[in-house]
């Protein structure tokens, strides 16, 4: 991407331009901002960057993986109790 492009983007996202996208985008970026700062603060020989970077993975995935999973169970459930 481009930097005009991003610069475009930024501004879009600016709160007084749409204050709600704003803020949507940072809930969503604020726990993946934390969890590489978390990281970052870690040891750095080569295999712990390995197990480093394995464990960024599960908790970026960890994080944002678990509401879905929990909203498309309670939505299964609730379907299910629907059908009885």
């Amino acid at each position: 991407m481009s930097y005009g492009l991003c610069q475009v983007f930024i501004g879009f996202l600016r709160p007084a331009v749409n204050t709600l996208l704003a803020d949507m985008t940072r809930i969503l970026l604020v726990p993946l901002i934390q969890i590489l700062k978390i990281i970052m603060m870690l040891p750095r020989t080569e295999t712990e960057i390995t197990a480093c970077g394995l464990l960024a993975a599960a908790l970026i995935g960890a994080t944002y993986l678990t509401p879905l999973v929990v909203m498309l169970r309670a939505f299964a459930k609730r379907g299910e109790d629907t059908r009885k």
